[in-house]
Parts: structure tokens; C-alpha cells; sequence
């Protein structure tokens, strides 16, 4: 694993095709999903590669690799990557003696633990094919490289908030609304950072229309994504705990490449 410090372009793609065996998939590629006892998870084991068997997450987030309907070989970049889990649910997809991935994460704390994540997670052998960078998402400089991008934007976090009498305390509209701008640029750098006819998937934990549709309502022509789970929104989907067994919220929305040239709609 090497670690670097350092308009009518886009369009929604239709995935009638994929939600016929979408179920399927996730059971193959997630047997964790079927795990249907009660009971607590128990601490992850090491086998026999010296890496742990299970990572534990919010079963709405392996949605979110799911939407990048990933091939064995594409090259791969996760540009908020950190803490790691939709990371691994990346890395599980790909043959990563023909694929690459760049799980990119600009905070030290957090791509230091992203790199844990890694280390932890990833036979020593397969590492090779990973980079951990730490750059600025909204500033990524190869352009027209990647197959894949997922931007599982930074956002308000409003499920967070009520764990958090503090940060609750704080919250302003003012905070969702900077929220939004950057996500927006980082949505635009995934766009760069895609090959022509690249997938991209954009992602929030947010409730918030402002840092969900919106966002996507800014990027050249779109269609709706036709999606088995969550509810429908004007340019995705999105999943809530209380109708989805507590999953969520994650907002997903699908995009694909369509031209070098785009713009913001404002």
C-alpha cells in the first residue's frame, strides 16, 4: 500500500438491468447481510492471513458500493474515503491483482486510520494496489483516469447530531448550506476525475434536500435512477431508518460521463 501526502455532460444512468438480481449480488458479495440473529456482533477474528473477518457497518452504506456497479478491473477512486468501510466494500469487489483503488482522505487523524482500516482489512500481498493520498478532494489533479469515483461526500450528519448534545447545540442552516458548496466542488472533481463514459456515485448521510438533490441539480442532464431499495427522490434515492429496520439515512444518487465539458447549472 504506497501512501501519498500530499452541463450536458453527465447523465443518470437506468438500472432496470441490475435490480432484477440486485438482491442476489448483495448476498453474494455481503453474507454479512444475512445474518438475522439478534444477538451482538462478536469482535472480529483474525484468520488465517492475519487479517480480520468482518467489518461491521450501517447495512445502508454497503449500498453505496453497490450503486458503483463495480468490474474486477476498474480503477477506483474513493475521494472521502475515511473511515474505511465503504473502502473494503470497494476493495471486496475487485481483483486487485487487475484493479487499483485510491482512497483519498486529507485529514491526518482520519487517513490514519483509514490506513489502519487498510492494514487491518487487506492481505499484505494485495496491498500494492492500493494508494492512500491525503489531498484536497476538491482540488484532485488527474483528470479522465479513473472508471469508477465514489465522492461519500463529508455532510451535516443530522443522526450524528442527536448522539451529540454539543454538536447539536452548534448547528446552524448556515453549516448545511457550507456543507452543500463543498460537496458540490467535490462532486465537480469526481467528474474531472472520471474517464469519459465514467460512473459516478455521490453520497450522503444527510436528510437535508440541499446537500442531496440539489447538489446533483447542479450537473448537466440527468435522468432518474431506477433503484430496488430506499425511496425515490428527483435525482436518486434515499434510505431511512424508519422504514428500512433502521438502515440509514444514506442518500445515493448515480451519474455517468458524458463529455469533457461541464458546468454548474448556477
Amino acid at each position: 500500500m504506497e501512501v501519498d501526502v500530499d452541463d450536458e455532460s453527465v447523465e443518470m444512468p437506468d438500472l432496470d438491468a441490475q435490480e432484477l438480481d440486485f438482491h442476489a449480488r448483495m448476498r453474494r458479495s455481503n453474507p454479512l447481510l444475512a445474518y438475522e440473529s439478534n444477538e451482538l456482533f462478536p469482535h472480529p477474528e483474525r484468520d488465517t492471513q492475519n487479517v480480520f473477518d468482518y467489518y461491521l457497518m450501517d447495512a445502508a452504506s454497503v449500498l453505496v458500493t453497490e450503486a458503483l456497479d463495480l468490474e474486477m478491473g476498474d480503477k477506483v477512486l474513493d475521494l472521502c474515503a475515511a473511515p474505511g468501510g465503504k473502502t473494503l466494500g470497494i476493495l471486496q469487489q475487485l481483483d486487485l491483482l487487475q484493479a487499483s483503488l485510491v482512497a483519498n482522505e486529507p485529514s491526518p487523524t482520519r487517513s490514519k486510520r483509514l490506513s489502519k482500516v487498510i492494514s487491518e482489512y487487506v492481505p499484505e500481498n494485495l496491498r500494492t494496489s492500493i494508494r492512500v493520498t491525503r489531498r484536497n478532494g476538491i482540488k484532485w489533479t488527474e483528470y479522465d483516469l479513473y472508471d469508477k469515483v465514489l465522492v461519500d461526500s463529508p455532510c451535516s450528519s443530522e443522526r450524528h447530531l442527536l448522539h451529540d448534545p454539543k454538536e447539536l447545540g452548534t448547528w446552524t442552516p448556515r453549516r448545511t448550506e457550507n456543507c452543500a458548496k463543498r460537496q458540490l466542488a467535490l462532486l465537480f472533481a469526481a467528474l474531472r476525475a472520471a474517464k469519459l463514459y465514467g460512473r459516478i456515485v455521490y453520497s450522503t448521510c444527510s436528510l437535508s434536500q440541499l446537500e442531496n438533490d440539489s447538489v446533483i441539480s447542479n450537473v448537466g442532464a440527468l435522468r432518474p435512477l431506477q433503484w430496488p431499495v430506499g425511496e425515490k427522490t428527483e435525482h436518486g434515492r434515499i434510505v431511512l431508518p424508519d422504514v428500512s429496520q433502521g438502515w440509514g439515512p444514506i442518500y445515493i444518487a448515480v451519474l455517468k460521463k458524458l463529455s469533457h465539458s461541464f458546468k454548474t447549472r448556477t
